[in-house]
């Protein structure tokens, strides 16, 4: 079941937050939490799956509306840099909402190899940042 529905919930990591998060999931709405820490639960990988692909898509719209359309003909770099605690694991599951994305658009042959990295902060307390270099049409 999938829905065009978006909620945002603070506290995403424990209590009456988690367990909203994860109500909301299973009935296929679109999620983004925020919390003053991270975990590991699957929860927050989610969200933070999400801001990838949320922040790749508004990479993509500022793109677009510099260039005038998506003349893109490779992408020559993807960066995936997650807000992260040491002790977090699943970057690569996180970095996989970018790379889906970009395989959507351009198809998978045109996705680079990525780097993906967990960071201790990002400005503005964003939970993932997304570089992106493009080869564009002349």
């Amino acid at each position: 079941m999938s829905t065009d529905k978006t909620v945002v919930i603070t506290g995403e990591s424990q209590g009456i937050g988690a367990g909203l998060i994860k109500s909301f999931l299973d009935r296929g709405w679109n999620v983004v939490g925020t919390s003053r820490r991270v975990s590991k639960s699957s929860a927050i990988t989610s969200t933070r799956r999400l801001a990838a692909r949320t922040a790749c898509l508004s990479g993509l719209a500022a793109a677009r509306l510099h260039l005038g359309t998506l003349r893109i003909t490779s992408i020559a770099k993807l960066g995936v840099y997650i807000a992260a605690p040491e002790d977090f694991r699943e970057h690569p599951k996180v970095a996989g909402g970018a790379s889906e994305l970009l395989s959507s658009v351009f198809g998978h042959d045109k996705v680079p190899p990525r780097i993906v990295l967990g960071v201790s902060s990002i400005p503005l307390g964003m939970p993932v940042e997304i570089e992106l270099l493009f080869e564009i049409e002349k």
